[in-house]
């Protein structure tokens, strides 16, 4: 997804929920890398040292945002670059990528492709809560080339509820 975007990623690996693991492994993405993306540990769980190692060596900007299933992103910087820590649930680093990463690659140059959007109406009524953006998984049933029925797919653990 992220070549997608025009971005060269460099891939460490799985890193122990170890803090001095996890420090070296973030002082080595800073050093080889313009920009740093955390994939999991950016919850406020007693085994998510993600948000403290960043703030310990640069800065955390947002720990938290108001969107479903992307709730508890971090975004920061250390020496000047941008990391970003996303939840470790697929939709939900998804919705990171698309909502915050995506516009962000335009500071480097990078002309993300615009997304194709369909116009839709629900088939079925969708309640969520206030303020929050609120995502999820749709099946696109086609009524035609300019429209259809888009259907719910069921909340899956981690994701909208």
């Amino acid at each position: 997804m992220l070549r997608d975007l025009g971005a060269t990623p460099t891939h460490y690996g799985i890193v122990p929920d170890e803090p001095e693991q996890i420090r070296e492994a973030v002082i080595r993405g800073i050093k080889e890398n313009d920009m740093l993306i955390i994939s999991a540990g950016s919850s406020k769980g007693t085994r998510d040292y993600t948000a403290s190692i960043i703030e310990e060596l640069g800065e955390v900007f947002i720990h938290g945002v108001a969107i479903k299933p992307a709730r508890p992103v971090i975004i920061g910087a250390i020496e000047g670059k941008p990391v970003i820590g996303t939840p470790g649930y697929p939709l939900a680093a998804y919705t990171i990528i698309r909502e915050f990463i995506t516009p962000m690659m335009g500071a480097y140059g990078l002309q993300p492709p615009v997304p194709e959007t369909i116009p839709a109406v629900l088939s079925t009524r969708l309640d969520s809560a206030g303020g929050e953006q609120t995502n999820l998984f749709c099946s696109l049933w086609a009524e035609s080339a300019t429209g259809g029925w888009p259907s719910p797919s069921p909340a899956v653990p981690g994701g909208c509820r």
